[in-house]
């Protein structure tokens, strides 16, 4: 059976955050090891399942773009890192526990770019890169594995020729900070497709995005698979809704 689904900023915020939470490294980490999940919008989806907070996502993030402006969350308003350690919240700096971290630990980053060719681009206005900028070296040396879920609505020709392109120095003005992009090519993307694989096992294919309004951000995919699979995702979708 085919169906097509327009799926809101929100809806894809819980669909990935449950499609990462399904996923076997993270599952592993989540009872016997170290689960980190790093600042961001879609990350607060995922902190608010962890925690069972009620916060605002924009509070769990660092950089943010809004009112079409780059801004920074501030420091007092801002939720720190969530970290889990064999299921159990602890306060620790995840700088102080990055050098212990091994492959059965796992880092899960948004990102605000994705090519076609699986490369994330993450916004960073701090001198030393930010939070990506302080683990990427450590992470792929030590094989830690880092989950990047990133929404295909941010999808750019090439993270690899914008990441080029930018830099603090080299822009002259910027509506709100500025910036260079992180380019990341090591760990798994998971979008909306993977997860509605994941979490429906559904086939889905992008095929539009945008609308009008409240619909601006929306994205238009044509999901694949059975009657009552695709009964289950709709169902999920008007709970993620609310």
């Amino acid at each position: 059976m085919k169906s097509v689904v327009v799926i809101s900023p929100s809806v894809s915020g819980n669909m990935l955050a449950e499609a990462v939470l399904e996923l076997p490294p993270v599952k592993a980490a989540r009872s016997n090891h170290y689960l980190i999940i790093c600042n961001g919008t879609t990350n607060g989806y995922l902190a608010r399942k962890l925690s069972g907070g009620n916060f605002e996502v924009i509070n769990f993030t660092a950089g943010i773009i809004q009112d079409h402006c780059l801004k920074v969350v501030p420091g007092e308003q801002r939720i720190p890192p969530l970290i889990l350690k064999n299921g159990k919240k602890v306060d620790d700096n995840y700088l102080d526990i990055l050098p212990s971290l091994n492959s059965d630990d796992v880092i899960v980053k948004g990102g605000n770019a994705l090519d076609n060719q699986g490369n994330v681009g993450i916004l960073t206005g701090a001198d030393d890169g930010g939070t990506i900028g302080r683990i990427y070296g450590t992470v792929v040396t030590q094989g830690i594995k880092l989950i990047l879920p990133v929404s295909l609505r941010k999808m750019i020709y090439s993270v690899n020729q914008a990441s080029n392109k930018l830099g603090k120095t080299v822009i002259d003005q910027s509506d709100g900070w500025k910036v260079g992009l992180f380019p990341v090519s090591y760990g798994e993307v998971i979008t909306e497709i993977e997860a509605m694989k994941i979490i429906f096992n559904v086939q889905a294919t992008l095929v539009s995005s945008g609308g009008y309004g409240t619909s601006s951000g929306d994205l238009v995919f044509l999901a694949e698979g059975e009657n009552s699979s695709l009964q289950i995702l709709k169902n999920k979708m008007e709970v993620w809704k609310a």
